[in-house]
């Protein structure tokens, strides 16, 4: 029975029925995925690397769950089957890791979630196992061979999917990549069965699997962040303020005609008395428009509230 899989597939529904309950709403937005642990370069680089993994539990709605289950569903069962409960539970949390980071790196100013990375990457520990071992362990060629052509639509349609905007490919290329070097790492002691530390690389992998995975749950299912859900107040504070500091820095510096309107501003909580965010305007200056995008950073204690746009 492919526990794992069945495990990985329940923390993410469990996940999605927390955040509903939590926010009332089937496609939570972005200030709620944060709060849960979705993939935001400035907290997760700032010190909260825990979102590398907790972000593969988090889904912006049913649709984007309910995919991503059918796919680890699909690949995990026969990838358990082949390398085992543990080793599975490790491909998919360091996978999701690789595929978080490349994630971070091309998209900084985006909240990323999803298990999309971390099962393009058990497709990668797969194929390269596979096709490392299939003749020590006398696999038939038919099955992998089949594995790879359903391996291959699987890949060429989720690619294709991400064109569309809203898909994090960066994801699911983190995630292959390191899945197929990650498969690599596993098959060594099976290609080499007279390896010393063979055992011990087994067991191993085993206890790194489960004690990754037992923090990563309970840092998932507690929501670090969840009692900051709501900005809406705060964000609304700041929106002001910073209109008003871009209207009189425009007519100091001599504008005539100045308007200053806020479009979007998005406000993730870090830690303490510290919020991260973006900040959109529209400014209109002499005739001239222009749209203004930034980060901010904001401090509230519950009274006071200060801000700094960064350049």
């Amino acid at each position: 029975m492919p526990v794992a899989t069945f495990t990985l597939m329940g923390a993410s529904i469990l996940m999605a029925i927390i955040m509903m309950c939590s926010t009332g709403s089937i496609e939570p937005d972005a200030q709620a995925c944060a709060a849960y642990g979705a993939n935001y370069r400035p907290l997760t680089f700032g010190g909260q690397l825990w979102r590398l993994f907790t972000s593969a539990f988090i889904h912006f709605d049913i649709k984007h769950l309910a995919m991503n289950m059918l796919c680890l569903f699909s690949i995990g069962c026969f990838l358990e089957k082949l390398i085992g409960h543990g080793k599975l539970l490790c491909a998919y949390v360091l996978t999701a890791f690789t595929g978080g980071m490349l994630s971070m790196i091309y998209h900084p100013d985006a909240v990323c979630a999803g298990a999309s990375g971390a099962v393009f990457g058990l497709f990668g520990v797969g194929t390269m196992y596979m096709l490392l071992i299939w003749r020590t362990c006398n696999l038939n060629a038919g099955h992998v061979l089949g594995y790879m052509k359903n391996g291959l639509v699987f890949i060429g349609i989720n690619f294709l999917y991400g064109l569309f905007p809203g898909v994090d490919i960066a994801a699911h290329i983190g995630g292959l990549v390191g899945g197929l070097v990650l498969g690599a790492l596993m098959a060594l002691p099976t290609m080499k069965k007279d390896l010393p530390y063979g055992d011990w690389y087994h067991r191993g992998i085993t206890l790194a699997a489960v004690l990754l995975s037992a923090v990563m749950l309970v840092t998932v299912f507690t929501g670090r962040n969840a009692d900051r859900l709501d900005t809406d107040a705060l964000s609304a504070e700041v929106a002001k303020s910073v209109q008003n500091k871009l209207k009189e820095s425009l007519e100091n510096a001599g504008g005539n005609n100045v308007s200053v309107k806020i479009k979007n501003i998005y406000l993730f909580h870090d830690e303490g008395e510290k919020y991260h965010g973006l900040i959109e305007a529209d400014l209109r200056c002499d005739g001239d428009s222009e749209t203004l995008t930034k980060k901010i950073d904001v401090t509230y204690d519950g009274n006071n509230m200060m801000w700094v746009l960064e350049d």
